[in-house]
């Protein structure tokens, strides 16, 4: 077999061209092309933006329910900017926050379904628990078939809630006082309807 050998200039000249499409056909993940910006997409995927697309989350979960409260006030032709209290809204979402991450909540079954214990360990969480709590089951007490009651208690609140249906009974206390809390679709419109100076959550206490 005959073999042929090249000088080392005319080589490194060829396996340049074999293999410079290569190289140039890789992309640093880097890099963008024609002022495209790249974003993470919800399977961690790369994807762009040049359709003029910008980012929906607002970084904040009760900054976003501002936010949406606001556009909707704004794009409401009949809105009263005169009675709207945006304020009011933002401490309904601080209790709200309160009574979801820094109350603390003991729980024990009873007939026909389960008793809460709510504390809260400072001033500003108990008053959180005696506004949004009572306000709630009384709202289940007029919209389910559950019966619900709640008793002020010094530091928080004491929250029954039976069914007379024994296939409830273990909802009732699968769902814990957390779950119980999320029940109904109504923290909506009465979000929209604090803002714009139509409702509040009543204080027991005073």
């Amino acid at each position: 077999m005959r073999r042929h050998s090249f000088p080392p200039r005319i080589l490194a000249s060829a396996l340049l061209l074999c293999f410079a499409p290569l190289v140039f056909s890789q992309q640093s993940p880097h890099s963008h092309d024609h002022g495209e910006v790249q974003h993470l997409s919800d399977n961690g995927t790369m994807k762009s933006d040049s359709d003029g697309r910008m980012p929906v989350e607002s970084g904040q979960d009760a900054f976003a329910a501002v936010q949406e409260i606001v556009t909707i006030l704004e794009n409401d032709p009949e809105t009263d900017w005169s009675r709207v209290d945006i304020n009011a809204l933002r401490e309904h979402l601080i209790d709200m926050h309160r009574v979801t991450l820094d109350a603390r909540v003991r729980s024990e079954n009873v007939e026909g379904g389960a008793r809460h214990h709510i504390r809260g360990d400072s001033e500003r969480t108990v008053a959180a628990i005696q506004r949004m709590v009572p306000a709630h089951a009384a709202w289940m007490n007029a919209n389910s078939p559950w019966s619900v009651e709640s008793i002020q208690q010094p530091g928080g609140i004491e929250l029954v809630v039976r069914t007379s249906d024994p296939g409830d009974e273990r909802k009732v206390r699968a769902l814990g006082f957390m779950g119980f809390m999320a029940l109904g679709s109504h923290h909506q419109p009465h979000h929209l309807a604090v803002a714009r100076g139509e409702a509040m959550h009543t204080d027991p206490t005073r």
